[in-house]
């Protein structure tokens, strides 16, 4: 039972980490002093005057909570965690402790989503993710009440719908912490965990499924069970990204990166770096740039070469800025079509950008 609840609680616990001020510790990963000058020592300024590398709040305002709408820091945010950019370049952010989703537009103008009620009278509680297909519908993954229970509660609002859908509960031994959007067509994949229980033991196995409808109607559909991985820590799929290489690049328990190839090669990629905390990852078009948030920084991996990019202090302050001289705790990433922008959740009450070149 102790197990069951600390998987339940592993997101929340992330969002937590984001949120702390004392006791911050740098990325025990971070690169040398030499290599990060070198990771900020990049092109020339952009011709409207910017550097790369330049952190830009664009909603929010650090460390202060609350719910508001409106223009850039007069905005509030309570609790900021996964964002989606969608095709009309919007951004689509769940505000998990207000209980909402919210919309940025430029310039930097913050609304919130009407999100309606379920047809048994529900209102949306903690949402977490959020993903926006190109209908415009809304997919939202999210607590449920029950906390007992222990599942991820799936909402969906299409367009002119005056209820939201919320379906009907997947099997009692799996919990999802990942919903993710394939580049190639209008499918969604959930990403989390399988709990087995056999004479007594409990087997446990990460899962990738489609979000469609089964036979039951459940949502949940043509499953990969992915290995067990060589290590001794839950094998929970906590990120998950769908590449146009048509590999998906999946995070386990926050500290090994995998892919998944179209023709079933799933392989642990950079073995030999540790990592710690990765709460997001992202790839160009051409996948041979991944972006991930560890620890509250943000890198970069290119040929397997680890760049640091921007990063905590130990005294957080939210400080916009170039590179290291930027104060950011990212959380979760979202990467501009034209891959010149990386959106970030930061900390527990802002959403920020780093321009990268």
């Amino acid at each position: 039972m102790r197990l069951k609840i600390y998987k339940s609680l592993l997101f929340t616990a992330l969002i937590v980490l984001a949120s702390c001020k004392k006791d911050v510790q740098e990325p025990s990963n971070k690169l040398s002093g030499e290599e990060l000058r070198s990771a900020n020592t990049m092109a020339l300024a952009a011709p409207d005057g910017h550097l790369p590398l330049t952190v830009i709040t664009i909603a929010g305002k650090y460390n202060i909570e609350g719910y508001a709408d409106g223009v850039a820091d007069q905005s509030r945010l309570l609790g900021v965690s996964g964002i989606d950019l969608a095709d009309d370049g919007a951004l689509y952010v769940a505000d998990t402790y207000n209980h909402r989703i919210r919309k940025i537009t430029m310039p930097n103008i913050v609304s919130t989503i009407k999100i309606p009620k379920s047809s048994s009278g529900e209102s949306l509680f903690q949402p977490s993710i959020v993903r926006v297909q190109k209908d415009g519908t809304i997919n939202v993954l999210a607590a449920p009440y029950e906390y007992q229970n222990l599942h991820s509660k799936f909402w969906i609002v299409k367009q002119g719908s005056s209820t939201s859908l919320t379906p009907i509960r997947h099997r009692a031994d799996y919990t999802y912490y990942e919903l993710e959007k394939d580049p190639y067509n209008n499918y969604l994949f959930i990403g989390g965990i399988k709990n087995t229980f056999t004479n007594g033991n409990d087997y446990q196995q990460a899962i990738i499924e489609k979000f469609l409808p089964d036979a039951e109607g459940s949502y949940g559909k043509d499953a990969i069970y992915l290995p067990q991985p060589a290590f001794s820590t839950i094998p929970d799929v906590t990120s998950l990204f769908c590449g146009y290489n048509a590999v998906k690049y999946i995070i386990i328990h926050s500290e090994k990166i995998y892919k998944l190839t179209p023709s079933g090669v799933y392989q642990e990629l950079y073995r030999n770096h540790r990592f710690y905390q990765i709460s997001d990852i992202v790839a160009t078009k051409d996948s041979q740039t991944l972006y991930i948030a560890e620890q509250g920084a943000i890198k970069a991996i290119t040929d397997g070469k680890i760049t640091y990019l921007v990063g905590p202090h130990k005294e957080l302050k939210g400080r916009d800025g170039v590179g290291a001289k930027a104060d950011i705790y990212a959380f979760k990433l979202a990467l501009s079509k034209d891959e010149g922008t990386l959106y970030f959740s930061d900390g527990h009450t802002t959403v920020r950008k780093l321009l990268l070149r």
